[in-house]
């Protein structure tokens, strides 16, 4: 389990646990009125800020 928070200007992020926890590459969207998102596999958040554009 991971405790780590990821900072990002994006809605939708890939993750694959990184080298330490890896577990398959899955795609998390983060909702607008949420803000953040939790992956299901190794608990690593990702919490969007600013107003960056999505790609």
């Amino acid at each position: 389990m991971s405790n780590q928070v990821t900072k990002t200007t994006k809605s939708k992020i890939a993750c694959d646990g990184g080298t330490a926890s890896s577990h398959p590459r899955v795609w998390l969207q983060i909702e607008p009125s949420k803000g953040e998102v939790v992956c299901p596999y190794c608990d690593a958040k990702f919490v969007k800020e600013g107003q960056g554009q999505d790609h």
